[in-house]
C-alpha cells in the first residue's frame, strides 16, 4: 500500500483528508497540535520550522505529500498560525519531496481574489490589494504561488468547510453550527461571497487528481456562488435549526462585497466529474454527525511534541 503524509492533520482540511483517504493508503498525519483521528496515527510537529518538515518527509518516505496548513482555512474564517513562513515552508516541501521521489500536492486558498468579477479562473489576474479583508491572507498565499511555480506541483485553491479534529478551537462552519444551536448571533454576511466545498468531497477530488497524475494550479470548489448568510441558512435547515440571527454592528455595516468564488471547469474537465452543489454538501455534513464520522475525531489534552 502507499503512503500519503498530510501536514496540517489538526486542521478542518487535513484532518478530513487523512480520514477520508485512510481507507486507499497507509496514512500518516502531523500537525502543530495533538489531535487523535480514528484509524489515522497522528503526532505532533512545529511546522514552523521547514527543516523539521524535510525531516519529516524523509522519516516517512511517502509516495504522496500533501500540505494543508495556514491558507488551506475557509477564508470567511480568521486566518490562523504565523503565515510569514509559509514560502518558506514550500520551497523546503518541494525540495524534500523531490529527494524521496514524491508528489506534492498543495491545498491554498481562494482568498487573492477580491472582485470585481464574480468568478475566477486558474489563469485571472488576482486582484485582492492592501485593506481588503483577505490582504494578510492574500500576500501569502501570493508569496507560495511564487516558490511553487514552474515545479511538479499541484496547486490547488479552495473554499472548504468541515467538522474540526479540534474541538476547542473550531473553524467557520462548525462555529456556525453551534452558533445556529445555541440561537446567538453569527458572524455572517450577505457580501462576502465564495463557492465553499465540503472538506471530503476535496478529499475525493484531490484523489482523482492524484490518479490523474496533474500538476500546476487547479481551482477545486462548490459548483455555486453563495454568501456567508445564505451559506448559514442553508445549514440551518440542513440541520433542522432556525433561520441564523445576523451579527449586527457598525463595522458589518460598513463591510465592502468581497467575491472569492472560483471557477472550476478545469478539474471538473481533467476529473470528468462535476464539482458538487451546495444542498449536497450540506447534507453530507450534517449527515456526519448521524453516521459517526464526526466522532472519528478526538482532541487530545496531553501529547507531547515529536523531537
Amino acid at each position: 500500500m502507499q503512503t500519503l503524509l498530510v501536514f496540517g492533520v489538526d486542521r478542518t482540511v487535513g484532518g478530513n483528508l487523512v480520514a477520508t483517504l485512510s481507507d486507499r493508503f497507509q496514512v500518516a498525519g502531523v500537525g502543530q497540535y495533538p489531535v487523535e483521528i480514528e484509524g489515522c496515527p497522528t503526532r505532533c510537529a512545529d511546522l514552523s520550522t521547514p527543516a523539521q518538515v524535510s525531516r519529516l518527509i524523509d522519516k516517512y518516505s511517502p509516495n504522496w505529500v500533501i500540505y494543508a496548513g495556514s491558507l488551506a482555512g475557509s477564508s470567511w474564517d480568521v486566518p490562523q498560525g504565523d503565515l510569514s513562513r509559509e514560502p518558506a515552508i514550500a520551497a523546503e516541501l518541494v525540495k524534500a519531496v523531490a529527494e524521496v521521489d514524491a508528489r506534492l500536492t498543495y491545498v491554498s486558498t481562494d482568498a487573492v481574489f477580491n472582485g470585481p468579477r464574480m468568478f475566477h479562473r486558474e489563469e485571472s489576474s488576482t486582484v485582492n490589494a492592501a485593506g481588503s479583508p483577505h490582504a494578510e491572507l492574500a500576500a501569502a498565499a501570493l508569496a507560495v504561488e511564487q516558490v511553487l511555480q514552474d515545479t511538479p506541483t499541484l496547486l490547488v485553491r479552495t473554499h472548504a468547510y468541515g467538522w474540526s479534529p479540534r474541538v476547542e478551537s473550531p473553524e467557520f462552519a462548525e462555529n456556525l453550527c453551534q452558533a445556529l444551536e445555541d440561537e446567538q448571533p453569527a458572524p455572517i454576511s450577505p457580501l462576502r461571497y465564495a463557492s465553499p466545498i465540503l472538506a471530503t468531497d476535496l478529499a475525493e477530488l484531490l484523489y482523482q487528481a492524484w490518479q490523474e497524475q496533474l500538476a500546476g494550479t487547479l481551482h477545486i470548489g462548490g459548483a455555486e456562488r453563495i454568501s456567508s448568510a445564505r451559506f448559514a441558512r442553508e445549514l440551518a435547515a440542513a440541520l433542522g435549526l432556525a433561520r441564523p440571527i445576523c451579527e449586527s454592528s457598525s463595522a458589518a455595516a460598513m463591510e465592502l462585497s468581497t467575491e472569492t468564488s472560483l471557477v472550476s471547469q478545469r478539474a471538473r474537465q481533467a476529473l470528468s466529474t462535476p464539482m458538487p452543489m451546495l444542498l449536497e454538501g450540506l447534507e453530507r455534513f450534517a449527515q456526519q454527525i448521524e453516521n459517526g464520522y464526526r466522532d472519528r475525531f478526538q482532541t487530545l489534552q496531553e501529547v507531547a511534541y515529536a523531537a
